[in-house]
């Protein structure tokens, strides 16, 4: 059976997501991965290591990839670089305001509130996409998304303003249905 191929810690950690339609999409995430790194290493599913680095970051030997998922999309990103992707769906009711004043830096906020209101919503989902394939790329997670600023305006290029460390970084983002999509690669 596929799911077979899940190891005792993915089982695990599938089984203590509260949320059933997280709890799927982690299961589902683990075995497209495992299957892909299966073939191309041209092993069984269940036999790819995947060993995590400090801040959960998942790595296979030598490959740096990243994947991303929210409901109804999917993203794996495999790059010879440090690669970070994320994808997000607008969430009604989510206090923008509120998380910009929180997590984006003072440059992102000060954009944030000279764009157009009818922008605002959609740089918000653009800047937090891009804010975390970031954090995915260095290898951080969310727990620096104050140190990493991004062009917050959607009529513009996304770009990297500022990160910790010195690395240029490319991003990209793109639209996925309602979904906001992003990958951040070391340049």
């Amino acid at each position: 059976m596929i799911a077979d191929c899940l190891s005792p810690s993915e089982i695990e950690r599938c089984e203590r997501t509260a949320h059933a339609g997280a709890q799927e999409r982690f299961r589902r995430g683990r075995i497209l991965l495992r299957n892909i790194f299966g073939r191309a290493l041209n092993i069984p599913p269940k036999n790819v290591t995947l060993t995590l680095g400090e801040y959960g970051k998942p790595f296979v030997g030598g490959i740096h990839f990243n994947m991303s998922h929210t409901e109804g999309v999917m993203i794996l990103a495999v790059s010879q670089g440090e690669i970070g992707v994320d994808v997000e769906t607008p969430s009604p009711g989510r206090d923008i305001r509120g998380l910009v004043n929180r997590y984006f830096t003072r440059v992102e906020r000060e954009q944030f509130a000279a764009l157009p209101p009818a922008l605002q919503a959609e740089a918000f989902l653009r800047g937090w996409t891009c804010k975390e394939a970031v954090l995915k790329a260095l290898g951080t997670g969310v727990r620096d998304l104050q140190n990493v600023s991004v062009d917050l305006d959607p009529r513009l290029p996304p770009r990297v303003l500022e990160c910790p460390g010195s690395q240029g970084w490319l991003l990209e983002c793109w639209k996925v249905g309602d979904a906001s999509a992003a990958v951040c690669v070391e340049n």
